[in-house]
């Protein structure tokens, strides 16, 4: 095998002396082009690697920087969410709210018996639970009467949320047209 290989190189010094020196010339430069495309081409992907590498570790050290005040955040976000979820499991969530209105409103003599109340869609929220929200509608004639209904309403026992409240006189002056916009959490059964 190594005589092989010295004849080879032997055989090659006998054709270089052969050929002239401006084909050794041309040679030559065909040789440094060879080389010089070689080189751009490793080049141009070793460069876009190191490129996507140096963004990579850029990316990397910002979220590093980032990350104590992420953690940080994110822990206050659980204790709040486990707070706000020991509230609702200690309250008593009012299992048919569209009852407890009805009984709520009925209780007080001075309420017109055509009252009305629209149940909209109810809307899920935490997981866990459902907002159910109510439109109620009622004339009234005994102002007391209005301010206890609006006590029981959003701090009785099973209270709801008072979401907006609109009063109005009627034309004789001796009654208020009210209407109310209320809601009640109801736990989601699995």
């Amino acid at each position: 095998m190594n005589t092989r290989f010295k004849a080879l190189i032997a055989t090659a010094k006998e054709r270089a002396k052969l050929v002239s020196t401006r084909e050794r010339i041309a040679l030559g430069l065909m040789l440094v082009l060879a080389f010089v495309w070689v080189i751009y081409k490793f080049y141009g992907v070793v460069s876009n690697a190191f490129l996507a590498q140096s963004a990579r570790l850029s990316t990397a050290n910002s979220n590093c920087r980032a990350l104590p005040f992420v953690l940080e955040r994110n822990f206050k976000l659980e204790s709040r969410k486990k707070a706000i979820e020991k509230a609702y499991q200690e309250a008593q969530v009012i299992s048919e709210p569209l009852a407890q209105l009805e009984t709520l409103l009925k209780s007080k003599p001075a309420i017109d018996r055509s009252f009305s109340i629209n149940d909209s869609e109810p809307r899920r929220f935490g997981g866990k639970y459902e907002q159910h929200t109510f439109t109620v509608r009622f004339n009234i004639s005994d102002y007391p009467q209005l301010v206890d209904l609006l006590k029981e309403l959003t701090g009785g026992p099973k209270p709801f949320m008072l979401k907006e409240i609109k009063i109005t006189k009627t034309r004789g002056g001796q009654r208020l047209e009210v209407g109310l916009e209320v809601s009640s959490i109801k736990r989601i059964e699995a």
